[in-house]
């Protein structure tokens, strides 16, 4: 018998043919694309989305996809996977925890066809720089600890208890 394709593909098989997404598409842009290794720059985009989603906003918006704009499906990693999944969990099993995520090599053929794809709302993720100090990362200090304590628990971890400040001398 037939082999029924994974969903994603099966929604892809739709936009192909009606040029459109239904829903809320997250789409995220890699700051710096010559780089999809690189940790720190994931998590430059990735921290804010933890802290945009988490805020309560955004929960009316349940996301039904995640566009990773410019990333191939072999350049993904676990840790970018966990990181994101902790952010789409602060939304929910309905907000769009287990969204499925589509890949840039798997939609751009969707282009190459010569047509346009339309998205019914798309949510468009980018590096966030804090405008006095340059930083990047979460929008508060709040959002951090919740992210650690996050994941931690997905981890099957207990956080660490905050370490007394103590002077160590390392001598002869």
């Amino acid at each position: 018998g037939a082999v029924a394709a994974e969903p994603w593909r099966q929604e892809l098989a739709v936009a192909a043919r009606t040029g459109s997404f239904a829903g809320v598409t997250l789409a995220i842009e890699l700051p710096y694309p010559a780089f999809p290794s690189n940790l720190a720059h994931w998590a430059e985009v990735l921290f804010p989305v933890y802290s945009a989603l988490r805020s309560p906003a955004w929960r009316r918006y349940p996301v039904a996809r995640v566009l990773l704009v410019g990333i191939k499906r072999a350049q993904w990693l676990d840790w970018y996977e966990q990181s994101l999944r902790l952010a789409l969990g602060t939304l929910g099993a309905e907000g769009g925890a287990d969204a499925p995520l589509l890949f840039w090599d798997e939609v751009l053929p969707l282009g190459q066809q010569g047509s346009w794809v339309r998205f019914e709302y798309l949510l468009a993720a980018r590096d966030v720089r804090d405008a006095a100090t340059g930083a990047r990362g979460f929008l508060s200090a709040a959002d951090a600890r919740s992210f650690r304590d996050d994941a931690y628990r997905a981890s099957g971890l207990q956080p660490y208890a905050r370490a007394e400040p103590a002077i160590l001398y390392l001598g002869p």
